[in-house]
């Protein structure tokens, strides 16, 4: 009776936690984890969708970009991390190699401030397209709680790989698919 009481109390508090997190700033994006389906573990899945406020006022979906006849590398990254900034030779790398018709790279801002996002894009000279203003929505579609993060969608937007496209193992894993 008593484990059912602290699981009943523990169950209300994750409940009530989902329900008030957010960022609580203008521009948020407008999909949660609770209306679209969990990716996580399951190979070859069609992506999640979500929007986001960009800083000149426009909605970009995740759609915008993937699953439109094209190998998209999608950096979930923020400006703050710097595991997430090491990885930025490695993702030019792959750009200026793949980039063309059949590949690109998209950039998802998680949890940060759409200013600091476009100082790092500019610091860095980040030359693909970035969602800015993201927050945590991804990370709640795609069940991941640390970045970088570096997921490749296939160009019918199948989620085709989420592990092993980080550092050196960049190009090599993307060759398999890129051939």
């Amino acid at each position: 009776m008593k484990t059912t009481k602290v699981l009943g109390i523990i169950a209300a508090a994750t409940i009530l936690a989902a329900c008030c997190s957010g960022s609580g700033k203008a521009g948020a994006q407008t999909a949660t984890a609770q209306e679209l389906p969990s990716v996580k573990g399951q190979a070859e899945l069609l992506f999640a969708d979500f929007e986001a406020v960009q800083p000149d006022g426009k909605t970009v979906k995740f759609s915008d970009y993937v699953g439109r006849g094209k190998y998209i590398l999608v950096d979930f990254f923020a400006s703050w991390c710097g595991p997430c900034m090491m990885e930025i030779p490695y993702l030019k790398a792959a750009y200026e190699k793949y980039h063309g018709d059949n590949f690109d790279i998209v950039g998802v801002a998680i949890s940060d401030a759409p200013e600091n996002t476009a100082r790092a894009v500019e610091a860095n000279q980040i030359p693909w397209n970035i969602i800015y203003n993201a927050q945590k929505t991804p990370a709640q579609l795609y069940e991941f709680n640390s970045i970088p993060q570096i997921f490749l969608f296939g160009p019918d937007g199948r989620l085709l790989k989420r592990e092993g496209l980080r550092g050196d193992d960049m190009d090599g894993a993307l060759a398999e698919f890129l051939k």
